[in-house]
């Protein structure tokens, strides 16, 4: 592999890895690699990034490829600042904000993408856990408020409290109990799914 590819090839790979840590922050979750708004920005990036590093490699000053290829990706947003487009000596198209207007609109859409998909795996989890027993879901939501930090005393105030509020409608309550549980711990939930429907069904064959 010839210098330019080797330079190109470090550059992808290191503004990728940028970026997952980056927009993972912002975002919150991965999946925004695979869509088609990251694509055109990841790009961007690249393009700008071997810009830059046709210029600092012009200088003679960075040889090694890895090297020069992370000076580059870390560099390319001062390329960025400085293109504008004018016309008679007006700026017309500052290019820096446009790129950060984009940015921000793929975080915006890709975050609230996330939120509708952790949205809907919320309810299909509530879903298949809302009508396991009452007392097993009471049980297993205080000890999460316990996991939390919560005292006994304070663990028990708040399920007396959801108790109340669903005023004892064991199809309410055991539907506010699951909610709970999901928004509190959803890994939790997920791991613990299939055993907690076993043990209804060994308990309870009418329900399988």
């Amino acid at each position: 592999m010839n210098l330019a590819l080797t330079v190109v090839a470090w550059i992808l790979v290191l503004t990728i890895l940028l970026d997952l840590v980056d927009l993972r922050a912002e975002i919150g979750s991965f999946r925004f690699a695979a869509t088609l708004n990251y694509f055109v920005y990841l790009f961007i990036r690249v393009v700008l990034a071997i810009l830059a590093a046709i210029i600092i490699q012009g200088s003679g000053e960075v040889t090694d490829p890895g090297l020069l290829a992370f000076v580059a990706v870390v560099g390319n947003f001062a390329i960025l600042q400085n293109l504008t487009v004018r016309f008679g000596g007006e700026d017309l198209i500052n290019l820096s904000a446009v790129f950060e207007r984009y940015r921000s609109v793929m975080v915006s859409d890709e975050g609230q993408r996330e939120a509708r998909r952790q949205q809907k795996e919320t309810m299909e989890l509530v879903a298949v856990i809302r009508d396991l027993p009452v007392e097993f879901l009471s049980s297993e939501l205080s000890s999460m408020y316990l996991s939390a930090g919560m005292s006994a005393e304070q663990a028990r105030a708040e399920l007396e409290k959801l108790r109340e509020q669903t005023q004892e409608d064991v199809a309410f309550l055991g539907r506010v109990l699951a909610t709970q549980m999901v928004e509190i711990n959803p890994e939790y939930v997920k791991e613990g799914i299939k055993e907690w429907i076993e043990q209804r069904e060994d308990s309870d064959p009418e329900s399988a």
